[in-house]
């Protein structure tokens, strides 16, 4: 059911059987790394029923950012409404004497809705489990922080994403290696790559744009930016997959240290993708540098430039 994080939910099986479970756990990592499918998966097991029956389970509670009925898109914030319902849901009696509280991206909780939780994620109701799930929990308030213990899920090896892809989903063995090394050890974004044969080709077609802009001038990896990376306007702001970058040249440079290892030295050249190791290192740290940047509200424009000089 769940691919990777079998030392996490081990801690979790022992402590459940020992009654050693603790009130409010905070579980962060990546998006798609499989932190919701593990809460899930605890979940059920504490509340003795199955993971497909855990949405109709009285004592299931999910809360995350709820939809604008205007645009479509999630709200900016989980609201103070929201925490106010949780907090009023869990005073009543549960039905099955246990209850379990997923909040999904915690991080956007805002200081009206943490504070409105403080006092129920320090001190819940009875036989209560509360799972806050972030990206990067140093994104929470901290004093939702000191109440919460944290475990920081890695990605998952990619021999693994492609075991769990066969034998849990049935994929076969050559989709599965290819969705593997798309996804960074994020099994959720293997499986839905997996499942959508148009998200893959597409992107099969940017990660082969981006290799084809580090061959060509500057002058020409300036004039494709906005053809690469969809930028309207300033305004518009910018969608760079730049996690997914990141992620697949950790792999490549993987890659080219056990090659490396294997040959008993450093290669002769021929590295993984054309690129040396310390080549390697060097684009992993300017895509790296160039995503704190966005975040910072730095120009898209000038920030993309300087990543595509390092390429």
């Amino acid at each position: 059911m769940i691919i990777g994080h079998h030392l996490v939910h081990g801690y979790f099986k022992r402590a459940l059987s020992v009654g050693a479970l603790e009130h409010t756990y905070c579980l962060a990592g990546l998006a798609q790394l499989g932190k919701r499918t593990l809460a899930r998966l605890v979940a059920a097991e504490f509340l003795g029923t199955t993971v497909g029956q855990l949405r109709q389970h009285a004592d299931y509670l999910y809360v995350a950012r709820e939809v604008d009925e205007k645009t479509g898109e999630r709200k900016r914030d989980i609201s103070i409404d929201q925490a106010r319902a949780l907090r009023s849901a869990l005073g009543g009696s549960s039905w099955s004497g246990r209850r379990v509280v997923v909040i999904d991206e915690a991080e956007y909780l805002n200081e009206s809705s943490a504070n409105a939780l403080l006092k129920l994620l320090e001190e819940p109701p009875a036989d209560t489990i509360i799972f806050l799930l972030v990206e990067n929990e140093a994104l929470l308030l901290p004093t939702i922080c000191s109440r919460v213990q944290l475990f920081s899920l890695n990605p998952v090896a990619l021999p693994e994403v492609t075991a769990g892809l066969e034998k849990i989903h049935g994929i076969s063995t050559p989709l599965a290696t290819e969705c593997a090394a798309f996804s960074g050890g994020r099994p959720g974004k293997a499986i839905t790559l997996a499942q959508d044969p148009g998200l893959l080709a597409a992107q099969h077609a940017a990660l082969a744009a981006w290799q084809r802009l580090s061959q060509e001038s500057f002058a020409d990896r300036f004039a494709k930016i906005e053809e690469l990376l969809d930028i309207k306007t300033p305004e518009d702001g910018v969608s760079v997959p730049l996690s997914d970058w990141q992620l697949w040249w950790r792999a490549e440079l993987l890659k080219n240290l056990q090659l490396t290892a294997l040959a008993g030295g450093p290669s002769n050249g021929a590295a993984v993708s054309n690129r040396s190791a310390a080549e390697l290192v060097a684009i992993i740290d300017a895509t790296q540098e160039t995503a704190s940047l966005l975040r910072q509200n730095i120009h898209p424009r000038l920030a993309l430039e300087n990543l595509v000089i390092n390429f």
